[in-house]
């Protein structure tokens, strides 16, 4: 096992928007630095490698675009100016560089909840032979309102941070976070149909303090807690969410935890999504903390064929693989030792290398009835598959 060690992190930024250009004339504003951002460039530049994996990719230009936007999300600026230049390429450039990535940098800054997720307005200003692009921020509190949520925001995130920092290792760390987030959340099916009415329960403040939120809410969320324990951790959008426009599609997280990335979706975890059998019997499970692409893609259909996020294909770090909950290939003697591992709880999970092997043991413990030689006394079970098709649930009346 390796050793958690914590490390307190900053709080910063986020949204993510619809583009809408226009044009307009006259711009006398200043290009020199606000203090603000370089206030914020010190910082992003001291840990960008670990913590703002996307902050680091950029080259120095896109990097102060980067800058500026947080920049303005952290002072409440309506309107911020994003470069000057007399070449109209360059800001052409520009407006294609936010269009593309306003999003990444929105998800890869989730305390600045304060930002409409789904809006923004740029604008290219001419004046002479000098060109600029600037962007309008939108705003879905006041400012004022936002300075009041912060506190609250700002106390449930220390709270689980600290609680995090206070376990011995690695995984336990990640776990409380992930299993914290689950306890104060439920999924928002309303928020989710109605996306025009409370755009804060799109955000992190929605997910941590209201209580309701959609992927979006759960993703940032669980971004905001593993920056702070010095982890690198993202977001992955699905095919659905990358198309212009979009007003559907899905997120979810990567981490790194030791020298591996792996998936984490928080959302599927709650089960209304992993299964509506299940969710009469848990509020929440473990089956994809720390997943790999393949098993993902059981479930999630509209996966993009070359993700953005860094390859997953790791195990050690899975909840069912470091519990000691997973059969692989399904075996009498090896799922039995397992079930004897969960004697004490509530019900017995076991995960298998893909669906057909779960199958194999549901045959043979209750077709081949064999279950009772391995559960004696049990007078009554009620067994359920997870939504992926790799765990099955054990439910018992003794």
């Amino acid at each position: 096992m390796k050793k958690f060690f914590g490390v307190f992190v900053l709080i910063f930024v986020v949204a993510f928007g619809a583009f809408v250009l226009v044009t307009t004339l006259n711009s006398t504003e200043s290009d020199q630095p606000t203090q603000t951002e370089l206030n914020l460039k010190e910082k992003f530049d001291s840990c960008c490698d670990q913590i703002y994996p996307f902050y680091a990719s950029l080259d120095e230009e896109e990097k102060n675009y980067y800058v500026k936007l947080c920049a303005g999300f952290e002072d409440y600026s309506e309107t911020v100016k994003l470069i000057t230049s007399d070449s109209k390429s360059d800001i052409k450039e520009a407006n294609e560089w936010v269009n593309e990535n306003y999003r990444y940098v929105a998800y890869e800054q989730p305390d600045y909840f304060w930002v409409d997720p789904n809006s923004f307005t740029l604008k290219e200003l001419s004046q002479g032979k000098q060109y600029s692009l600037s962007i309008d921020i939108k705003y879905n509190v006041s400012e004022k309102e936002a300075k009041e949520k912060k506190k609250e925001y700002d106390a449930v995130v220390n709270e689980i941070v600290e609680g995090a920092v206070s376990k011995e290792y690695l995984f336990d760390a990640v776990l409380y976070a992930y299993d914290t987030i689950l306890e104060k959340t439920d999924y928002d099916h309303s928020l989710a149909e109605e996306t025009k009415t409370d755009l804060i329960g799109f955000s992190a403040y929605g997910c941590l303090v209201e209580g309701k939120t959609v992927c979006s809410g759960y993703t940032l969320a669980f971004t905001s807690i593993m920056q702070k324990l010095g982890l690198t951790c993202g977001a992955e959008f699905d095919a659905e969410a990358e198309k212009e426009d979009a007003d559907g599609g899905h997120v979810w997280n990567y981490c790194k935890l030791g020298s591996d990335y792996y998936y984490f979706d928080l959302t599927w975890d709650d089960t209304g999504f992993d299964s509506d059998e299940l969710r009469q019997y848990l509020d929440y499970t473990h089956n994809f903390f720390a997943v790999t692409e393949k098993e993902l893609s059981y479930t999630h259909e509209s996966m993009k064929s070359e993700p953005t996020s860094p390859e997953c294909t790791a195990v050690g770090y899975n909840y069912y693989t470091y519990m000691g909950y997973d059969c692989g290939n399904y075996s009498f003697s090896k799922m039995k030792t397992i079930a004897e591992k969960q004697r004490n709880n509530d019900f017995v999970v076991v995960k298998f290398n893909t669906p057909s092997e779960r199958i194999k043991a549901e045959r043979e413990l209750f077709k081949n009835e064999k279950f009772y030689d391995m559960f004696p006394g049990v007078k009554q079970v009620k067994y359920i598959a997870s939504a992926s098709g790799l765990q099955l649930y054990l439910f018992f009346d003794k």
